[in-house]
């Protein structure tokens, strides 16, 4: 193949020659020309075809990748010495000629991990500014993510070392939040995994549960907060899992991972919160059923008026009068009523509106309702 492009190569050049020119017979710099149109991997092929290329390749490498590094740390120099940080940077070895590819790939990931360690012990802000106004060659184009992973592992060993037991789980706490935020799940989850104590460890797993949330990982989310151990964390994160899932329409979802959870007024108040969605969404009738599946009281009766109330919005008297007499608890069930007399009131039918306002049960309450009433008469 390669005589190939030689001999194609050497009949635009010399096309009335009957000469057969051999592929080593090519200027260097024609070489070099067309080495610049290939990548790696079909540099590394050509390297193979005989000796003479393979030496060709081999210092067209050295050349370029050399290059590539000192350009690449100039830039940083640059950068960090905007930002008043004074760092020692890795001397690349341009004398240095490696004999092969390999020598030279791993001189390359030496200086890499160098690099690497120079940018963790930078500020983040100062790492963000760095990954946003330099373009590392193609050999370090992972390279911030490992000075992350480095300063990661730096904060990891510092709070593994603090004495004091509080004052570690809060620092892994920390670290735990700072990943999930940055969306570096998997490390997060490890990191609380070290956190011994579960009623730390179960707010650490929450925030991990939160960030799945927000990026629409839902099962993901529902997986981490069902592994946390401390009760109080794990309803807080079922119930925050729930309501997200209600405000996007997802009901029958929500209404599963609200029963899951095992504490009865956070139960409640999750149903509550599908219950609210469902009223905002016109869907009265299935808003009431859910309404009915809550078994804390004063939930249930909040709920249900929040459905009377919105009936009485949309002119339907009769069925928001129904609703708010269902509700058990009498103060509750007073107040759904004022607001259907309210409601009436400010539409003029003042009649009606007092003959709801009787129908409530506390003096108090309906007191304060026939008050509203006058002042729209």
């Amino acid at each position: 193949m390669a005589q190939k492009i030689v001999n194609f190569i050497s009949n635009i050049i010399w096309p009335h020659s009957t000469v057969t020119v051999g592929i080593n017979n090519l200027p260097e710099e024609l070489l070099d020309h067309i080495f610049s149109y290939l990548n790696n991997r079909d540099l590394q092929a050509v390297a193979h075809v005989n000796l003479s290329l393979n030496s060709r390749v081999i210092e067209i490498a050295n050349l370029n990748e050399f290059n590539a590094m000192k350009s690449f740390i100039q830039v940083l120099s640059q950068v960090l010495f905007e930002n008043a940080e004074t760092f020692s940077m890795p001397k690349i070895q341009t004398s240095q000629i490696f004999e092969n590819l390999q020598l030279l790939k791993t001189y390359i990931v030496s200086v890499k991990v160098e690099l690497a360690n120079v940018i963790k012990n930078v500020d983040e802000e100062t790492a963000n500014d760095l990954s946003h106004r330099t373009h590392p060659p193609h050999f370090m184009e992972d390279i911030f993510e490992l000075a992350t992973s480095k300063r990661i592992d730096d904060k990891i060993e510092n709070a593994m070392s603090i004495l004091d037991e509080g004052e570690k789980m809060f620092a892994l706490r920390c670290i735990c939040r700072d990943l999930a935020g940055a969306g570096n799940i998997e490390r997060a989850n490890e990191v609380a995994m070290l956190i011994a104590d579960k009623d730390v460890r179960g707010p650490a797993l929450s925030t991990i549960a939160y960030a799945l949330k927000q990026t629409n990982n839902i099962d993901r989310a529902i997986e981490v907060a069902m592994s946390i151990s401390n009760e109080d964390a794990k309803v807080f994160a079922l119930e925050d899992i729930s309501k997200t899932l209600a405000k996007a329409g997802d009901i029958d979802r929500a209404t599963e991972v609200a029963m899951s959870i095992p504490e009865e007024v956070m139960r409640s108040r999750a149903l509550q919160n599908i219950s609210y969605a469902l009223v905002k969404a016109g869907n009265t009738d299935r808003a009431t059923k859910v309404a009915m599946t809550i078994s804390d009281e004063y939930t249930r009766g909040c709920a249900l008026a929040d459905i009377s109330f919105a009936l009485a919005e949309a002119g339907d008297i009769d069925r928001a009068i129904e609703v708010a007499m269902s509700i058990s608890d009498e103060y509750t069930s007073g107040f759904a009523l004022r607001d259907i007399a309210i409601a009436l009131s400010n539409t003029g039918d003042i009649d009606r509106a007092t003959k709801v306002t009787m129908l409530i049960t506390d003096e108090g309450t309906r007191g304060l309702a026939l008050q509203n009433i006058s002042n729209n008469s």
